[in-house]
């Protein structure tokens, strides 16, 4: 069973994938990172705190930034996020889980992949990246389908039979949505805002959200996102992406809502409720047995990303994350 990953979407452009799995990223260098801090004892590296904190950072405008409560909900945010991207290297550690050579020269064909791109340094300058944090970031990755795979196959936790999955079909954790994502930045997130409103009022009129954001999709590209979704549980999509659909009634709209892609990129969302069908889950119940498995394996995860240590290194105890430079 393949793992299914959560975020807002799937199946995208190999930008829109590599802003997802970078996060974001600094300046393309050949020298080694010192590690800052350990996680779980899992070694960090300080240009990929670095990442996680540029990508908050550049969100917000200046004025934003001097406020403590955005400062301190940003350290927060990038603690968090660092906790849950080694909670599964740690966790393997624990095991005595190892990546086997076939995952190696996975990883390996990955990174040529995206190192053959004629604008990759252009690329990781742009989305605040190094090369390190890139190969980091991909190795995490995974060390976390490998974590899956052991408990999916191992622990009775992950059971995932008919009578479970139908079971849980009637939980009411279920949803089904059709949603636009356009990502943003402090210099045009008020522009776009004000595009996406008036979107939705053509919404509220009978349009379509599909024919009501068309012009957005024409004039930002790869930077917009239109998709729908049957049927999902919770876990998949962001909170901010779950709290908006569990708000909604069947056929209702959403506010325009400022959130996050999965690792951290700024953008809008609009989101329309929709009904769940029988026929849909008759035809894609192997999707709905993975969306079930990554519940399971994120609520797994998220207990133990929690449970685990940061400890900064001598020399960066007194370090403020966001005066990284």
């Amino acid at each position: 069973m393949q793992k299914i990953r959560k975020t807002f979407r799937r199946g995208l452009t190999l930008f829109l994938a590599l802003l997802l799995l970078g996060s974001a990223l600094l300046l393309f260098t050949s020298c080694k990172s010192p590690t800052v801090m350990t996680i779980g004892g899992e070694k960090v590296p300080y240009d990929l705190l670095k990442s996680f904190v540029k990508t908050y950072m550049a969100s917000y405008t200046e004025e934003e930034l001097a406020d403590e409560e955005v400062r301190e909900k940003i350290r927060n945010a990038v603690f968090t996020d660092l906790k849950n991207a080694y909670a599964a290297r740690a966790l393997a550690a624990e095991l005595g889980l190892k990546l086997d050579s076939s995952a190696k020269k996975a990883i390996q064909n990955e990174l040529d992949f995206y190192r053959s791109a004629s604008d990759y340094e252009e690329m990781l300058e742009a989305m605040y990246a190094t090369d390190e944090v890139m190969e980091e970031l991909v190795t995490l990755d995974y060390y976390d389908d490998l974590v899956y795979d052991w408990l999916v196959s191992t622990d009775s936790r992950f059971a995932s039979d008919n009578d479970t999955i139908d079971a849980d079909l009637s939980s009411g954790e279920w949803y089904a949505a059709e949603y636009v994502i356009l990502t943003v930045d402090s210099v045009n997130r008020e522009t776009r805002r004000k595009e996406m409103e008036e979107a939705r009022e053509k919404v509220l009129k009978g349009t379509s959200l599909r024919d009501a954001t068309e012009e957005l999709d024409q004039r930002y590209a790869s930077e917009y996102v239109y998709a729908t979704d049957g049927c999902f549980t919770t876990s998949i999509y962001s909170a901010d992406f779950e709290e908006t659909v569990k708000a909604l009634n069947e056929g209702e709209i959403s506010e325009v809502v400022e959130t996050y892609t999965a690792d951290g990129y700024p953008c809008l969302m609009l989101l329309r409720r929709t009904a769940i069908s029988d026929s849909y889950v008759d035809q894609n119940y192997n999707d709905i047995i993975a969306y079930y498995l990554a519940r399971e394996y994120a609520a797994y995860m998220e207990e133990h990303a929690a449970s685990l240590e940061i400890v900064f290194k001598d020399k960066y105890q007194d370090l403020d994350i966001l005066t990284i430079e």
